[in-house]
């Protein structure tokens, strides 16, 4: 939720620096990478592995990885 609010924020700027622009790409990221382990948890009943490793502490971008479900491309600096 949170990252979802402030990529809105960012998008519903009316001015954009290259600072703001930048910000917003790295949430667009943060946003996409919490969007598809979601999707994963929630839609796919396969995916309890991932289930079971986010539940060890396991960053969702390394379960992902882990799992061999990304082929590179999530590229974010960190997930809310």
């Amino acid at each position: 939720m949170r990252s979802y609010l402030e990529l809105d924020m960012y998008a519903s700027l009316t001015v954009h620096t290259d600072v703001t622009i930048a910000l917003g790409r790295e949430e667009l990221l943060r946003f996409d990478e919490i969007l598809r382990v979601s999707i994963e948890l929630i839609l796919i009943p396969s995916n309890l592995r991932l289930s079971s490793l986010l539940r060890q502490g396991i960053s969702p971008k390394k379960s992902i990885k882990k799992l061999g479900l990304s082929k590179g491309a999530y590229s974010p600096t960190h997930v809310s």
